[in-house]
């Protein structure tokens, strides 16, 4: 029996009509059909049946039949066939129309229940996910807080492919987009013309900044544009995108690019080149990393990854739109942040401080601004000091105060003055949980978060000699003191090495021939092809320009903690004001050493020890002579990076975390 709507005809039939206790009983009598209706209370025998109605008409010829009755009773009239529900229809074909749309109306009820049904099922699988997500990384915070895995690397490995197998599928993918109202539609991967685009891309960038522009171009995507579609394929299955060709209504949509496929392929371009997976110098992951893994649970967190990634892979390509993309994301961001911290309870979240360091990333590449780098290095300072030492005791805390406090000791460098960092309780309470344990590197830093306040006793002496506002005596005595603390400072880094360096269990900085300026280790953080300039400098003795030997290290831990102890070193002796010359030699000296560890730090295997040790590399270039060959070796690995990594702020010598007073 044919299916209609996915009811048979019979089922329509049975539900549209009802069996009366009418009974129709048809007799073939000269090719006359003759109808006779039983009484409920009669009985079966042919004396209690009449004949009541006469059929004058022909079935057979598809004829309207004309039912003509003994009283002559025109409101007794009936069509041959069974009683119906109503008797409104009077044809077969609107009978029909009936039983259709009857079918029609229960089967939109059991689409509606059936939709509703599924809904409540996916919501409740969404509460499962993000129960599970958020479970797993819980636990994988404090099994990194534990230690455990820092002597199983590969127990790490396994760990962290876990974790983000988990947090991938905990995302929410968007499919099919539809182009009217506000959803995003991504960009396409090539420029058809990029020069003579620029022009209007430029124009709209400027216009982003205007109060109006989101109300100008809001919704403008939907209006008389044909949207062509492309399949792709993105992780086993086909998903499809939408790319637009008209780049004056293209580029408002890039402003809310929404999570797809081809985000995750730039979000791992950007950490493989900021943080490649595997053990990083601090321990079993990097801080970007991790920070990576838990951004589904936070908005903000996700936007700044999206703006960075996005910068990342646009410069990468050199496609200006993904990069406009990436900075109308970014504006968003500090926005979203601003009203953050207005909030005291938001702003001391571990999310919000994991966005400014993501924000510091997205303007090492960018460098929107001068001052950028160094506006948000001051603001994470802050932040850390806000959620104050306890709250970095264990976890997430734990982590990125271990791992991002060097740069927030190079920060309170740049500043120049005395801050939390050298006070006891932020040198003790982090370790208080035993949640790591401290080793050389935290030891050095200890001693070198106490210089900032030395460089701001320098500063305010050297201002005062100026402006004349203290007594010669009183200038002496604070010289006095100065020289006196800056020996103890530089006596208490000289006992750090001799008990940390010089014993180091793993092994001491040794010397490799330069020659083709090939220390014998694979080029990693470079292209294969990409080979650093040959550092000469000149001896100290007779003046002459010579080739030194290169310093390699057992570890990177082992080159960033010494590559810090140059550059401390560097700084006290620019301040020590004692009066005679041996100051000099020994910036010298320990500048070139700075430069002479580049080539290991540059090969080192993961790719991250480069940019770590750049605040170093910049200590070390303000203390060389400018114009002289060494500086200009500087400049050089300087454009180097910037070329190959992307990174626009080494393209400027990294003048935002200068020290110069």
């Amino acid at each position: 029996m044919r299916r209609a709507y996915g009811v048979s005809t019979n089922e329509l039939h049975d539900n549209t009509y009802q069996t009366d206790t009418s009974i129709l009983f048809a007799e073939a009598h000269s090719g006359i059909l003759a109808q006779m209706v039983v009484s409920p209370t009669a009985t079966t025998t042919d004396s209690a049946v009449e004949p009541t109605l006469e059929i004058v008409g022909r079935q057979s010829r598809g004829e309207t039949t004309r039912l003509t009755s003994h009283a002559e009773d025109k409101n007794s009239r009936r069509h041959k066939g069974r009683p119906r529900i109503s008797t409104v229809d009077q044809t077969q074909a609107e009978r029909r129309r009936t039983q259709i749309r009857q079918a029609q109306r229960n089967f939109r009820l059991r689409k509606e229940n059936t939709i509703q049904s599924l809904q409540n099922k996916v919501s409740n699988m969404e509460e499962g996910i993000s129960q599970t997500s958020k479970a797993c990384l819980n636990f994988q915070e404090k099994v990194l807080a534990s230690g455990v895995l820092d002597q199983a690397p590969e127990l790490s490995h396994s760990l962290w492919s876990m974790v983000k197998t988990i947090t991938s599928l905990t995302q929410l993918i968007v499919l099919d987009q539809d182009v009217d109202g506000n959803d995003a539609v991504l960009f396409p991967l090539q420029t058809q013309d990029p020069k003579a685009d620029q022009e209007r891309i430029e124009s709209l960038a400027a216009k982003e900044q205007h109060p109006h522009f989101e109300r100008e171009y809001k919704g403008q995507a939907a209006r008389n544009v044909n949207v062509p579609e492309t399949e792709i394929q993105g992780r086993g299955t086909s998903r499809r995108i939408v790319e637009r060709r008209d780049c004056s209504l293209e580029l408002p949509l890039l402003r809310q690019i929404k999570e797809t496929p081809l985000y995750d392929v730039f979000l791992e371009g950007f950490l493989d080149a900021f943080s490649p997976a595997g053990p990083s110098i601090y321990g079993a992951f990097d801080l970007i990393r991790v920070a990576a893994a838990s951004r589904t649970l936070s908005p903000i967190l996700d936007k700044a990854f999206q703006s960075a990634s996005l910068a990342y892979y646009g410069q990468k390509v050199g496609d200006l739109r993904i990069v406009i993309s990436g900075r109308a994301i970014y504006s968003k961001v500090l926005n979203a942040l601003q009203n953050t911290l207005s909030s005291p309870e938001q702003s001391r979240s571990i999310e919000v401080l994991l966005t400014v360091i993501v924000l510091i990333a997205h303007e090492v590449l960018q460098y929107s601004s001068r001052g950028s780098i160094l506006n948000h290095s001051i603001g994470a300072l802050k932040l850390v000091e806000l959620r104050g030492p306890f709250n970095h005791v264990s976890g997430l805390g734990h982590i990125c105060y271990v791992q991002y406090r060097h740069h927030l000791v190079a920060t309170a460098l740049i500043c120049r003055s005395r801050t939390f960092l050298a006070s006891e309780d932020w040198k003790i309470i982090p370790w208080s949980a035993r949640s790591s344990t401290k080793d050389l590197t935290q030891h050095l830093l200890d001693h070198v978060a106490d210089i900032p306040a030395l460089l701001g006793q320098f500063d305010s002496l050297t201002e005062s000699a100026k402006t004349g506002s203290l007594s010669s005596s009183k200038a002496l005595d604070q010289q006095a003191i100065l020289r006196t603390t800056v020996a103890d400072a530089k006596c208490r880094l000289h006992r750090w090495k001799k008990e940390w360096v010089d014993t180091y269990p793993i092994g001491q900085p040794y010397e490799v021939p330069a020659q083709t300026g090939d220390s014998g280790r694979p080029m990693t953080f470079l292209s294969s092809k990409s080979q650093l300039p040959i550092f000469r400098c000149r001896d100290l003795i007779t003046k002459e320009i010579i080739t030194p030997t290169l310093l390699a290290y057992p570890d990177p831990q082992l080159a960033l903690t010494l590559c810090i102890y140059y550059g401390a070193l560097i700084l006290l002796l620019r301040i020590d004001t004692r009066p005679d010359e041996t100051q000099l030699p020994e910036i010298y000296y320990h500048a070139c050493l700075v430069c002479r560890s580049m080539e290991y730090c540059i090969r080192e295997p993961s790719g991250t020890l480069m940019k770590r040790v750049g605040f170093s590399l910049r200590v070390a270039y303000d203390a060389l002579p400018k114009g002289d060959i060494e500086a200009q070796w500087v400049e050089k690995v300087f454009g180097r990076v910037a070329k190959e990594k992307f990174t626009k702020s080494w393209g400027s010598l990294l003048s935002d975390i200068s020290v110069e007073s």
